[in-house]
């Protein structure tokens, strides 16, 4: 298993097991306010800068649901799609 906190534009994303190999994007959990100590937008945006795909960043009240390959972002909370593309 490898540890993502280490890696630096990683190929995650294009890897067997991307996001447990259900989806084909990253999905970052448990993001937190940029001030606060966790996974920040920031923190998001610098390791998703090197991902060939969207990465999905989501908070605790956020949830994602994939039906035929249409992502539906179900929220009450704060998310954000990092595009390292734009």
């Amino acid at each position: 298993m490898r540890d993502i906190e280490s890696e630096t534009g990683s190929d995650m994303a294009v890897a067997p097991e991307r996001a447990l190999g259900l989806v084909d994007f990253p999905l970052c959990v448990h993001l937190v306010e940029d001030d606060s100590p966790g996974n920040s937008l920031a923190e998001i945006k610098a390791w998703a800068a090197g991902v060939p795909v969207p990465t999905y960043a989501i908070d605790d009240e956020t949830a994602i649901k994939v039906i035929n390959g249409t992502v539906d972002v179900v929220c009450e909370g704060r998310w954000k799609v990092v595009d390292s593309a734009k």
